[in-house]
């Protein structure tokens, strides 16, 4: 729909009509999610902005926002979110900008626009406050400060949110967020507790729900706490008779691909890797290549590579690593998984005796993305994998 606006108005009366035909189709279409498509948010957030209405171009921007950080095209996020701040700060374009920064490795900048966006919540008139988004910025802020090693401060803000939607009566969500307190857990070594939060919190709520999808991904995370523990026969069986079958019911290419992955990890870890890498082959790239998921096929090239390496087939290792996973990860903005994938070619380097080649990567390469991102725990594995390099050229390791 193309709104025309004579030449002849002054700008004040433009300014006046553009803002009425934004209040008009945000009417219209906002409300309905049957008409509501990217072409008809973009008109309207076009038409929000060329007349200043902050509020219909702060909801269109932060749905826009969201659709883009789910496909990882984080600048193009960050770009809209910072365009419609311009009118007027609110919790969720702040948001939705700190996500962005996040993703593209500034995580100090994204720690400081989330706490905005939280004090802003907080002095919200409780009457109004959009509780459901409070929820999902407590959500999105857990994850960076977990990233950032502050696991505790992560569990407080995800408590919060559980009681968020305690009170709204929303059982799935509050499942979900119990979901990202147990991966914490999990990633504590508090593998008990994990494993009670995925056995009485949240999988009795998908049954009750009767939603087999989060079932099945509920009980393949279950699966990866045994696996952590080394159950992995039992592991196995749920990923070969729990999940598998519920997303072939489903025809969910995605996730049985996924769940294939994760068999093929336990097969690695068993040594089979003639098996493991068919699957990598032959069930997961073709269903991601189908599926034009350029970041997930990378991720899978980068696991065939693992196998590689394993068997000492360093040179085609490399090369996967080089020509076919960091052009993807460099054109998506994705520094965290360019950096990962970084030291994996210096692993590879390592190994070669290639050490010069090596540090200079893991210090130039690597350590600033982990400490603009403040991971702490990516850092310290960089700083001990540096200290390997000193050692093997039997030098004095400096001071770092």
């Amino acid at each position: 729909m193309t709104v025309l606006v004579s030449d002849e108005l002054v700008e004040e009366e433009r300014d006046a009509k553009t803002a009425e035909a934004a209040r008009a189709l945000s009417a219209l279409w906002w409300d309905d999610m049957e008409t509501r498509d990217w072409e008809r948010v973009m008109e309207m957030r076009w038409l929000a902005l060329a007349g200043w209405e902050p509020a219909i171009a702060a909801r269109t921007t932060e749905w826009l926002a969201g659709g883009l950080l789910s496909v990882h095209a984080a600048a193009e996020a960050g770009r809209l979110c910072t365009e419609a701040l311009a009118l007027g700060k609110t919790p969720g374009l702040l948001s939705g900008l700190a996500r962005a920064e996040a993703f593209q490795g500034d995580g100090a900048s994204a720690e400081r626009h989330y706490e905005e966006a939280l004090a802003m919540s907080e002095q919200q008139d409780t009457a109004t406050r959009d509780e459901r988004a409070r929820a999902a910025l407590l959500f999105h802020y857990a994850d960076l400060v977990v990233t950032r090693g502050r696991h505790d401060e992560a569990m407080d803000r995800l408590t919060q949110a559980v009681d968020i939607y305690e009170c709204l009566g929303d059982v799935r969500s509050k499942a979900v967020i119990q979901g990202q307190i147990a991966d914490i857990l999990q990633a504590r070594g508090q593998l008990d507790e994990a494993l009670r939060i995925r056995k009485e919190e949240q999988l009795p709520v998908y049954e009750r729900l009767g939603d087999v999808r989060s079932k099945a991904v509920t009980q393949g995370q279950i699966a990866d706490i045994l696996e952590a523990r080394g159950q992995l026969d039992e592991a196995l069986r749920i990923r070969k008779e729990e999940q598998l079958p519920v997303f072939e019911r489903l025809g969910d290419v995605r996730s049985k691909a996924v769940t294939q992955g994760k068999i093929a990890d336990i097969l690695q870890a068993r040594g089979q890797l003639d098996e493991a890498l068919r699957i990598r082959k032959e069930e997961q790239l073709p269903v991601y290549e189908r599926l034009g998921d350029v970041r997930s096929k990378a991720v899978t090239q980068g696991q065939i590579a693992d196998i590689l390496q394993a068997r000492g087939q360093l040179d085609e290792a490399l090369r996967i690593r080089q020509e076919e996973e960091l052009p993807v990860f460099e054109r998506l903005g994705d520094v965290r998984s360019k950096a990962v994938t970084q030291g994996k070619i210096a692993d590879i380097l390592q190994a070669r005796g290639q050490l010069d080649e090596a540090l200079r990567i893991r210090k130039e390469e690597q350590l600033p993305v982990f400490e603009r991102l403040g991971d702490v725990r990516e850092k310290a594995v960089v700083l001990f994998k540096i200290a390997q390099v000193h050692l093997a050229r039997e030098a004095y390791p400096e001071r770092l």
